[in-house]
């Protein structure tokens, strides 16, 4: 299996360091790290089942949106948007219901974990659609891969996959019925990594090539200003979405021309100390003020409590 992990604050060598954890917990959530872990949980598993055919996209944003999706699997049998879980315990799944179970009365989850799958899964669906690519669905799909969390579903509106079934689950895709070729996959992986098809970026890199051929061998850069300036690749704006990546996101919405709108100023940009904003680095020194604090109260209960610290 493919795998491409797209996971800000990741270094090359796939770690996540602990002043990279907290700059992303502070970006996306306290749980972000413990939703990363059970990604690559999940992308390890079916790393080991699924073969050279299938295409695993983790994290990754659609591109002209600020949508994050947590993990995309592309393959022969279709598109599954996975909605890793972290949580441990007990849940229960009733159709679009998300929650735990107090005595014998149902309490909702804070996130509802189905609903999310779904509506990330929709929102792919509609990016799609609107790329060119339609006559099958995004399935939804619920995953854990810690055996300490157990669901009871029934009449789930999105496929829910425990860590024992994880196997299974691959295992069904190696068998089902086939729906793309393995240009298809390659055709998406594209798409949502770029923004384009391979057959755009082909048709572009032609004409850049033909135009370069036309002006002859010398190559020259044109005069700022000047009616020669041009790109070869047209910035396409971008859709409407919430920026929190792994909150609910809104459907994308059509956009008017660029021309039709005036244009916005920029914003200037923040300056960053130790590759954080002064809000980001604020909390950081909140923090460690908080638990330097702490230490300190710790230490002295501690000594008093030897007799080293006596009050008169």
């Amino acid at each position: 299996m493919k795998h491409i992990d797209k996971t800000p604050y990741r270094s090359e060598s796939g770690e996540i360091n602990l002043f990279n954890r907290v700059q992303g917990m502070l970006k996306y959530g306290m749980t972000w790290y413990n939703r990363v872990k059970a990604q690559d949980a999940v992308a390890a598993i079916l790393g080991r089942q699924l073969g050279g055919q299938f295409v695993l996209l983790q994290n990754i944003i659609l591109p002209g949106t600020e949508i994050d999706l947590p993990l995309v699997l592309l393959g022969p049998p279709g598109v599954y948007l996975i909605n890793a879980l972290h949580e441990q315990g007990v849940y229960l799944v009733r159709d679009d219901e998300w929650g735990t179970l107090t005595g014998e009365t149902f309490v909702p989850a804070r996130i509802n974990q189905v609903k999310r799958a779904m509506t990330m899964a929709k929102v792919l669906q509609v990016y799609l659609d609107r790329m060119g690519y339609k006559g099958f669905l995004v399935e939804p799909v619920v995953m854990s891969p810690d055996p300490k969390l157990h669901i009871d579903s029934t009449r789930p509106a999105a496929r829910v996959v425990m860590s024992d079934a994880i196997d299974r689950f691959a295992l069904n895709l190696l068998q089902s019925r086939a729906i793309f070729d393995m240009n298809t996959v390659l055709d998406l992986e594209h798409l949502l990594l770029t923004g384009q098809s391979r057959q755009q970026a082909m048709a572009e890199g032609q004409k850049s090539e033909g135009a370069a051929a036309r002006q002859g061998a010398g190559v020259f850069l044109p005069e700022e200003g000047s009616d020669l300036e041009f790109s070869f690749q047209e910035e396409s704006e971008a859709a409407e979405a919430q920026p929190q990546g792994f909150a609910e996101a809104a459907p994308l919405t059509e956009q008017a021309p660029s021309s039709a709108r005036p244009k916005k100023a920029k914003k200037p940009k923040r300056k960053k100390i130790l590759g954080m904003t002064p809000v980001q680095l604020g909390v950081v020194i909140a923090l460690l003020l908080c638990w330097l604090c702490g230490l300190l109260v710790f230490v002295g209960w501690y000594f008093y409590s030897i007799g080293w610290i006596q009050f008169a």
